[in-house]
């Protein structure tokens, strides 16, 4: 029994310590002296390879070491020393102990023909360069007949392979093909490839010991480039050279609190930006943002810079206008989410806005009258929105002028004053819209009148309506209007004093159209078109009459008796306020005779033909009687031309007659005939 219980045991143990047979063992590189395999082993398992001659079975090669390491799943025995062009056996087991092998695995592979791949040369001083804490470069003469350099990089401390790594060139950095840490020391080992695609040659690697360099100790430097690309109410989009890992803060500068904390990121670039979005980040405020390289576990120094959120607090919408001497009216229609609008006013001289603040409000209405400012004076109108006690929006900027100053009038001088009128003259150097004045009598501080003149007419005619009184002292004040809604102070008050009332004597006066029973007085009526008239015959007055006369400034006097001879006498009869007041003296006689009814008449003549009519400058006449005299009158019956004739047939030069209306009284020797003619 003792027996049967050993054997199981020894059995179970052998079991256990089984050694596994490689897998999927075949030749990937083929050489002049050896080859390259893949193949799958246990880990942490030695392995043995045979090679013989595979038509004499003769051994050619064996090795079992622990320096036959298996890198990247393949193992690479360029240098074997085979023949080339040579068919040979590979035989592959693992050697787990020395008690343990597992089965042989065999492959057949023929070497190559020959062997054309020279090494690279490694042997130079200047094969690392640029070393730093992460990388270095390395440089060797690339040859035209190869495809690439491939290269096998080593911690040299703790033999760990880094990498295995091909270039096209003889120069490259060994940072693009793996991270190499600061201060450590790395070895290399190199051999070139050559060949074309039906068939790939490899150099010997380089040898007989590795290249090596040490990395420098590590420089922390600030992430460079810090930018900020863009703001929003509640972050930043930033960019910044790309380190890997870093930290990033967003610190609120007025209080110095950290608002946003970013740690170890390496991978949340985007593009080339770094977005940070966060709701303690406030809109319209203003931020450090800092940023420092982590380095494995030690952090550089700072980059920082200042950026201000964008305003979610919209500006207002604003109107200046009304701008006087003083001030100006303004308004504002705030956002939605407006509660007040700040204005300040600054004064600019020079061009430059000063740093003091003239005037400041903070309004809840929407309309303000701004005033106490400087004529004439240039202000920098500054107004924002108001949202909430930390948040307010960007400011909106205005400039205005003032306007000139509006003084009032200087220099009033009275002119053509009269019983009932004056003209008063502003001698002004200032421009005006227009002049606005009232007029007091002084005795009484009564307003008798208030008028003004348009488009800054400096000529006002007093009174603006109605009528003064003679010999009455008034007093009179003007103002200046400057702008819309803008007047000067009132003048102090001036005086003038109306003359004597005068009624003046008619003038011009002129007698036409004289006929049979009535004639026409013209005269002046610019003093007055209101009149009496006496009319006289024989010496005797027959009528007295008080006329006005019409817009042409005549008046007639009708139902007259023919071929009479009559006198009349005017005067002037003058209004004070619509009422007679006063007359003046009368004029002269003047005499006029009225006409023979001449449209009644009979030609008593034989025969008398007088051509044209209406004539011009010469006059025809025929008769069958001898014609002794032409006499030739105006309507007033006076006596213009006479002429002595003895002849039935003649003519008369009428060319120095003016046009209108005449008589001809034409004599035979015991006949007068009369006639109406026309001149033209």
């Amino acid at each position: 029994m003792k027996k049967i219980l050993f054997l199981f045991l020894t059995l179970m143990s052998l079991k256990l310590v089984a050694c596994n047979a490689p897998t999927n063992v075949e030749v990937v590189k083929t050489y002049a002296t050896g080859f390259d395999i893949s193949l799958n082993i246990s880990n942490d398992t030695f392995f043995q390879i045979l090679v013989f001659d595979n038509s004499n079975m003769d051994q050619e090669y064996y090795t079992m070491t622990s320096d036959a390491k298996i890198i990247n799943g393949e193992f690479s025995f360029p240098n074997a020393g085979l023949d080339p062009n040579t068919e040979y056996k590979i035989k592959v087991r693992e050697y787990c102990s020395s008690s343990s092998q597992s089965e042989w695995v065999e492959i057949i592979a023929s070497t190559s023909e020959i062997n054309p791949c020279s090494g690279p040369l490694v042997d130079g001083d200047n094969l690392f360069s640029n070393i730093t804490d992460n990388n270095a470069t390395v440089s060797i003469e690339f040859s035209l007949s190869w495809n690439s350099i491939q290269f096998h990089l080593k911690n040299a401390t703790t033999d760990e392979v880094i990498t295995t790594g091909n270039s096209s060139t003889g120069t490259f950095n060994l940072s693009d093909y793996a991270t190499l840490l600061p201060n450590t020391t790395y070895s290399l080992v190199f051999r070139s490839e050559c060949g074309d695609d039906n068939q790939t040659v490899y150099s010997p690697w380089s040898g007989p010991f590795p290249k090596e360099f040490t990395t420098t100790e590590q420089i922390c430097n600030p992430p460079a480039d810090l930018e900020v690309i863009e703001s929003f109410t509640n972050g930043f989009k930033v960019t910044f050279e790309e380190v890997g890992s870093f930290h990033l803060q967003v610190i609120d500068i007025l209080n110095n609190s950290v608002v946003g904390n970013y740690g170890n990121h390496t991978d949340n670039f985007t593009d080339g930006y770094f977005t940070i979005i966060n709701d303690d980040i406030l809109p319209n405020k203003e931020y450090k943002i800092t940023v420092k390289k982590n380095c494995n576990g030690t952090y550089s120094e700072l980059s920082e810079i200042t950026a201000t959120t964008l305003n979610d607090c919209d500006t207002p919408e604003v109107n200046i206008d009304n701008i006087t001497e003083e001030g100006f009216d303004i308004s504002a229609i705030l956002p939605t989410n407006g509660v007040q609008y700040k204005v300040e006013i600054r004064e600019i001289n020079n061009g430059i806005v000063s740093e003091e603040i003239v005037q400041t409000y903070q309004l809840a209405s929407s309309d303000y009258t701004v005033d106490n400012l400087d004529p004439e004076a240039s202000y920098q109108i500054r107004i924002k929105t108001i949202c909430s006690e930390t948040n307010s929006s960007d400011w909106v900027t205005q400039n205005i002028v003032t306007e000139a100053s509006c003084t009032a009038p200087t220099n009033i001088t009275f002119s053509e004053i009269t019983y009932n009128s004056a003209v008063a003259t502003i001698e002004d150097v200032e421009n005006a819209l227009s002049y606005e004045y009232f007029l007091y009598k002084k005795e009484t501080n009564q307003q008798v009148s208030n008028g003004a003149t348009n488009n800054g007419g400096t000529v006002l005619n007093i009174p603006f309506s109605g009528e003064l009184e003679p010999e009455t002292t008034y007093q009179f004040k003007v103002r200046r209007k400057c702008q819309d809604n803008t007047w000067s102070e009132f003048t102090e008050l001036y005086e003038f004093t109306t003359t004597e009332f005068v009624c003046l004597i008619p003038t011009d006066i002129e007698i036409t159209d004289v006929t049979t029973e009535s004639f026409n007085v013209n005269l002046n009526i610019e003093e007055g078109n209101i009149f009496q008239w006496k009319l006289y015959k024989d010496e005797e007055e027959i009528r007295t009459i008080d006329i006005q006369t019409n817009p042409s400034g005549y008046f007639q006097v009708l139902d007259l008796e023919e071929n009479t001879t009559y006198k009349i006498k005017i005067k002037r009869l003058c209004l004070l306020n619509d009422v007679v007041f006063g007359s003046s003296e009368f004029t002269e006689l003047f005499e006029v005779t009225t006409l023979d009814d001449l449209n009644i008449s009979e030609l008593e003549i034989e025969g008398l033909k007088i051509y044209p009519n209406p004539m011009n400058d010469i006059l025809n006449f025929t008769s069958n009687e001898t014609i002794q005299t032409i006499k030739i009158m105006d309507v007033l019956g006076k006596v213009i031309f006479e002429k002595s004739i003895q002849s039935k047939v003649g003519t008369i030069n009428v060319s120095k007659l003016k046009v209108g209306v005449y008589y001809l009284l034409i004599s035979s020797e015991n006949k007068t005939n009369s006639l109406k003619v026309l001149k033209n």
